[in-house]
C-alpha cells in the first residue's frame, strides 16, 4: 500500500512539472519564437522587474496603429499618445511648428 501511494506522489508531481512546462503558446508567441530561431536573435528578460499592479492599455500581442491611439493635449498645438506595459513608458509627443508651451514650476509629480 505504501508504494502505491509513493509512486501516486511522483506521478502527480511529474504530471505537474510536465503541465508547468508546457503551457500553450499564443499564436504571437509562436511567431515570436520563430523570428527569434531564424535570425539567431538573442532574447532578454528583466527577472527582477517588480509587479506593480498597474495594467497595460494595450493588448499583449496586439499590432495597434499610431495614429488610431488616444491623443492628450497638453497645449494648444501640443499633444501626447501614452501608452504603458510591463516595465515601459512610452510618450509620442506631437508639436506643431511654432507652438510654445507655458514655462510652470511644479511642486510635485503631476498625472494627466
Amino acid at each position: 500500500m505504501r508504494k502505491i501511494s509513493i509512486y501516486g506522489v511522483i506521478f502527480t508531481i511529474t504530471i505537474g512539472f510536465y503541465a508547468c512546462k508546457n503551457v500553450p503558446e499564443t499564436a504571437w508567441q509562436k511567431l515570436n519564437q520563430e523570428l527569434i530561431d531564424k535570425y539567431d536573435l538573442k532574447e532578454r528578460s528583466i527577472d527582477d522587474l517588480p509587479n506593480n499592479g498597474i495594467t497595460s492599455n494595450l493588448i499583449e500581442g496586439e499590432i495597434y496603429n499610431l495614429n488610431k491611439l488616444d491623443s492628450l493635449q497638453l497645449q494648444d498645438g501640443i499633444n501626447a499618445k501614452l501608452f504603458w506595459g510591463s516595465g515601459q513608458l512610452v510618450a509620442n509627443l506631437t508639436i506643431a511648428p511654432n507652438a510654445k508651451m507655458t514655462e510652470e514650476a511644479l511642486p510635485s509629480d503631476v498625472f494627466l
